[in-house]
């Protein structure tokens, strides 16, 4: 099935998960008597998560001096802990699994790729960014649409008949709680990072996962983005049935950075390529017009396929991104589509409006790009 193009007056905010850092943590001393996680740096204070709550700690002046320095999200060593006033000292950080810069958080199990059903309604190609850049920076991918209880007629199944061989995939509703005791379980005894589109939903699905917390949410624009509302990188921990599990709630950006990519990678962040990728006739195949490609035999027609030759192409600077525009009103989300076999499959369609956008986006992307733009948050 195909999930070409979706009804999206908006979305194309969105959060970027930097490249890992291969750098080792500070090989300080052994850990003190009491362990714990840093969920939130503020200034001079880094807040720490112990079983009795959160901690105001200060560091202790030998971790000031590393170049590491200590992240939201590293298991830290307490000295000093006073846990009448909540108190203490960080005194050691213990080795970090991965570490990413943006945002700026370590010790990551899973990304949380949140993405609306509507408002602002669900679009394949941002996901599909969102999911390379997640499996480009060895981090488990988990899809979570909100909004399900506006969900139109066919969405769902599309969704899951695309995605769900090699993503976990939850339909939730923060306002109204549909699915909320799944997905916690899948957030139990994680450390996980929501990123997607501004306006989906991110913050208030916290807000219902644990309440609480209180988060700011945002509204949906007039011309359908949401509104940024997350100002700083926090780990929220979040008690299940099993084990508690850790949340970040990260600022938003307005779009995904794919730039570091190399094109003949791109392939290996499809998961369903992998059959096909060691097939084609030519060793160096980048699975567009070349002859005897056994990717695009097999997935041509897709989506999938679809937002992997659009990616190719910005990657590749071949050619913008152009979407195929229709003045028909009223299209719906969905239309009949036929994959290169001839498989019948449903497209998931971008409204006029939104295909419009998005090409004179990836315009403007692209002009940055070829003249040498240096700021990664201005692509």
């Amino acid at each position: 099935m195909d999930l070409a193009e979706t009804a999206s007056q908006a979305g194309t905010g969105a959060e970027p998960i930097d490249t890992p850092s291969n750098e080792a943590a500070p090989d300080f001393e052994a850990s003190p008597a009491v362990a714990g996680r840093v969920t939130r740096i503020q200034a001079d204070f880094v807040y720490v998560s112990l079983a009795g709550g959160v901690y105001e700690c200060r560091l202790r002046g030998k971790l000031k001096k590393t170049q590491m320095g200590v992240l939201v999200g590293d298991l830290v060593g307490l000295e000093e802990v006073d846990h009448a006033s909540r108190k203490g000292t960080v005194a050691s950080v213990s080795p970090r699994r991965n570490n990413l810069t943006k945002p700026a958080i370590a010790n990551v199990d899973q990304a949380l790729v949140v993405m609306a059903a509507i408002d602002p309604a669900f679009t394949p190609l941002q996901l599909d960014r969102f999911l390379v850049l997640v499996a480009e920076r060895q981090v488990r991918g988990v899809i979570v649409v909100n909004k399900i209880d506006k969900m139109e007629p066919g969405l769902w199944a599309a969704i899951q008949e695309n995605y769900g061989a090699h993503y976990p995939i939850y339909g939730v509703s923060a306002k109204v709680g549909t699915g909320l005791e799944a997905l916690l379980t899948q957030l139990a005894d994680n450390t996980s990072v929501l990123c997607g589109p501004s306006g989906v939903g991110k913050s208030s699905l916290l807000n219902a996962l644990q309440p609480g917390l209180r988060l700011t949410t945002g509204e949906i624009s007039d011309w359908g983005r949401g509104t940024h509302t997350t100002r700083h990188v926090a780990l929220h921990r979040l008690e299940t049935d099993g084990e508690p599990g850790y949340v970040a709630d990260t600022p938003g950006f307005s779009l995904t950075d794919l730039a570091h990519i190399a094109p003949a990678e791109l392939g290996h962040y499809f998961p369903e390529f992998g059959d096909q990728l060691g097939n084609c006739r030519f060793t160096d195949c980048l699975h567009g017009s070349e002859p005897d490609c056994a990717v695009r035999e097999t997935w041509a027609g897709t989506t999938r396929y679809g937002s992997y030759l659009d990616i190719l192409n910005e990657l590749t600077f071949e050619k913008p991104l152009f979407f195929a525009t229709s003045t028909t009103k009223n299209e719906g989300t969905t239309k009949a589509g036929n994959s290169s076999g001839g498989k019948k499959t449903t497209v998931l369609r971008l409204d006029t409006e939104a295909r419009e956008s998005n090409r004179r986006l990836t315009k403007q992307q692209m002009q940055q790009l070829k003249h040498g733009a240096t700021d990664d948050d201005d692509l």
